[in-house]
């Protein structure tokens, strides 16, 4: 077949052109007697796996994000074998390592219309932009196939649909969110207990910057470190979500069936006012504004702060132990429990629209029913029973083994790193993360179990001519001017919005969230 020409340009500032073609490669037959295969050697996708006895091999390739340099893929490949010998299906990973990459590496196999059986992507534009240029198969008819895949992603399957139809499968979200530390080492060093609100969090701030809490008998801490790196203030984390305010300055979210953004909530002043105070007492540190998150970290890791907005793997991993053990024997940081007394007592900000990244098939499948088939059939394998654990895990009684029902890993579990890779629809996460890391479970089940403000950008398309990079990048830039005072909350506010709803297009982008959102029956 003849492939149609004619190129259209991606949105969201891409600007590679993409074929708008609606005839597909390929000469497969409307019987599906493609290439000499016969309908009758295609296992029958009804659960979380087809047998794949006495089946030719199908030749499936994935283009994905990833990397095998530090955790290399051993031959022969367990995973691949167990795959094969499961579903038939003889799978190649092609690894991509950095995601602008792999976007890139989409767009040009896009234009030519010569995308691979399986494409994964992290970023929702992308996604978007392939269904609207009619590339990608629509999975709505063959989701009674697709049962292992439903049972591991559940109702986050949804946040993949697009106007009614599912185009792509959501990963589910890594286990790894946000959560406000501490040094209560420090604490018990100045007798200061927990903080339960931005006022004793300020108190006890001020005594980690003016009090010597390392007692080298300098004065070289300060209080709180952090970022405000791509329109999140999370250093401010802990402040504004005590009152109801994401961090993320664009921020959508519903309470009493209103939609709310976050620079528009009537509490984000008040919040500001109590940010202001942290910065003006000198309490935060003052590399805030420039701050990329890993130096952040590093200064944590180093003891020259003792309050930090990060994700449990920065401190209290095996790695970032041992690196904060060096700088300080005695260093223990814990997670400051959720606020009391404040307006709102949220611990972090979760979009409930967020997934990890997408995976998607090209339309042509819909003319190649025996490789759709087998490629169901695999990932509904490595997503439910022996093939997720297998995925997970690796290898039963070599890898992990069953130890009074629960899964213990062995000294070989690191031979199995690189499963990481085939976690194509996702993990159990919680499982996995209590078993991969015990010493560290306690940590994650308290954060997991954190009370959540729920956003839902996700879950929202974007105007159309509605730059998100300039309007957020002025946000920013009059944000920090209202955390350092240089901007006056009473007069400049209300200035600021009104700029960033007309000349940045802002209230469009309003307006839209508010009639999506009652479409998606989630405002009433």
């Amino acid at each position: 077949m003849k492939k149609k020409q004619g190129a259209k340009m991606w949105l969201a500032g891409m600007s590679i052109a993409l074929l708008a073609a609606s005839v597909l490669p390929g000469c497969g037959k409307e019987d599906g007697k493609e290439n000499g295969a016969s309908p009758s050697q295609a296992p029958v996708v009804s659960g979380s796996v087809s047998p794949a006895a006495n089946v030719a091999p199908v030749k499936v390739e994935i283009l994905k994000l990833g990397t095998s340099a530090s955790t290399p893929i051993p031959t022969p490949d367990f995973l691949h074998d167990g795959i094969l010998k499961a579903t038939g299906v003889d799978l190649t990973l092609n690894l991509i390592a950095t995601g602008t990459d792999l976007d890139n590496k989409i767009n040009v196999l896009a234009a030519s219309n010569d995308l691979p059986d399986l494409i994964e992507t992290r970023n929702r534009n992308v996604y978007q932009q392939l269904v609207k240029n009619g590339l990608l198969l629509d999975l709505t008819p063959y989701e009674s196939k697709m049962a292992g895949i439903k049972k591991l992603v559940g109702a986050g399957l949804d946040s993949a649909r697009i106007n009614g139809k599912l185009y792509g499968i959501t990963r589910p979200t890594s286990g790894q969110p946000s959560n406000g530390w501490i040094r209560k080492d420090w604490l018990d060093k100045l007798g200061m207990a927990m903080p339960t609100n931005p006022d004793e969090l300020l108190q006890v701030a001020k005594a980690f910057t003016e009090k010597d809490p390392d007692g080298n008998g300098k004065k070289d801490t300060f209080g709180i470190t952090g970022s405000v790196e791509g329109g999140n203030a999370s250093i401010f984390a802990p402040i504004l979500l005590s009152y109801g305010v994401s961090p993320f300055y664009n921020a959508f979210y519903i309470r009493d069936n209103k939609v709310y953004n976050s620079l528009y909530d009537p509490n984000m002043k008040t919040a500001l006012e109590k940010i202001r105070q942290f910065v003006s007492e000198g309490v935060v540190d003052p590399e805030f504004t420039s701050n990329k998150p890993a130096a952040a970290k590093d200064k944590a890791h180093k003891g020259q702060a003792g309050i930090l907005y990060d994700a449990w793997p920065s401190l209290v991993r095996d790695e970032s132990v041992q690196v904060i053990k060096a700088a300080n024997p005695n260093a223990e940081w814990v997670i400051i429990p959720e606020f009391k007394g404040t307006p709102f007592n949220y611990a972090r900000s979760i979009d409930q629209g967020a997934n990890g990244g997408f995976i998607m098939l090209p339309k042509r499948l819909e003319k190649e029913p025996e490789k759709l088939d087998r490629i169901l059939s695999m990932l509904n394998y490595i997503s439910d029973g022996d093939g997720l654990l297998l995925a997970q895990y690796g290898l039963k009684d070599v890898h992990y083994k069953l130890e009074g029902g629960q899964i213990v890993m062995t000294d070989k579990a690191t031979e199995a790193g690189f499963t990481t890779l085939y976690q194509l629809i996702g993990r159990n996460e919680k499982e996995y993360l209590n078993t991969k890391f015990p010493k560290q479970a306690s940590y994650i089940n308290q954060s997991l179990a954190m009370p959540e403000l729920k956003t839902v950008n996700q879950l929202l398309d974007k105007p159309e001519n509605y730059s998100a990079t300039d309007a957020e990048r002025y946000m920013q830039e009059e944000m920090l001017k209202f955390f350092y005072s240089k901007s006056n909350l009473t007069t400049d506010y209300e200035k600021f919005l009104q700029e960033l709803g007309t000349k940045f297009g802002f209230s469009k982008m309003q307006q839209l969230a508010e009639k999506q959102l009652k479409e998606q029956g989630l405002l009433k």
